[in-house]
């Protein structure tokens, strides 16, 4: 069971009864953990996956800033596994920051796959956390290659062709597996043109065809005969 999803950006945590902070999703965590451990001892509960953010504001926390205070909160003793949510923007899943070319959404650690994972082991290991693996809840990088052009905030999926896209997705899921630390990948998403969400990060575009990213995938996991 994932408790929540991206629990650090106000859009996510809307209650002016709960205020946006590690503390406030830790008590949410907590008692998640607290009830579903008790109907279930072999359930594996992992933390809200955290929107990478590079500078903290009103309505949004940094992710590193967060994981650190919810580990302050007491994450260690109500999850078995930690969530992740390294989105890529438009840098490849195996360089650093602030390695990449592109114009923007290149200059803070959080733009980056592979820094994101890194960083969030640092302060696993910082917190005596290392026993826990770190599952990625949801990652994948999106194009508009194929579709309308994107909002502002999203200029960064204008830079990924459809080629890169199905690249970068497919060496995630090895640099994944090469770290040693990460559990299960979940991918975000398969469909998200048909009902209009998400759709720049669908394996399936906006006639039904598949994107070269869903032959990726599919060959990735199809079991050797």
């Amino acid at each position: 069971y994932e408790i929540w999803s991206e629990p650090n950006l106000r859009a996510r945590w809307n209650n002016p009864l709960h205020p946006l902070t590690p503390a406030s999703y830790g008590e949410l965590l907590r008692a998640s953990y607290t009830a579903i451990r008790t109907a279930d001892m072999a359930a594996r509960v992992v933390s809200a996956g955290l929107f990478p953010v590079g500078t903290s504001t009103e309505i949004a926390v940094n992710d590193r800033e967060y994981l650190t205070g919810l580990y302050s909160a007491g994450l260690r003793d109500f999850s078995d596994a930690v969530g992740a949510r390294p989105l890529g923007f438009g840098n490849s899943p195996d360089i650093v920051c602030c390695q990449s070319t592109e114009p923007s959404f290149v200059d803070a650690a959080p733009y980056y796959f592979l820094s994101t994972l890194s960083d969030y082991r640092g302060i696993m290991t910082q917190n005596g956390d290392t026993a826990s693996q770190l599952w990625i809840t949801g990652f994948g990088w999106g194009s508009s290659a194929d579709t309308a052009p994107p909002p502002d905030e999203q200029i960064y999926v204008s830079y990924n062709t459809l080629e890169e896209q199905s690249l970068y997705t497919g060496r995630a899921f090895e640099v994944g597996a090469q770290l040693g630390f990460v559990g299960p990948m979940i991918l975000t998403n398969l469909n998200g043109c048909a009902v209009g969400v998400d759709c720049y990060y669908s394996l399936i575009d906006v006639t039904g065809q598949a994107r070269p990213v869903y032959d990726i995938v599919r060959i990735l996991f199809t079991p050797a005969q």
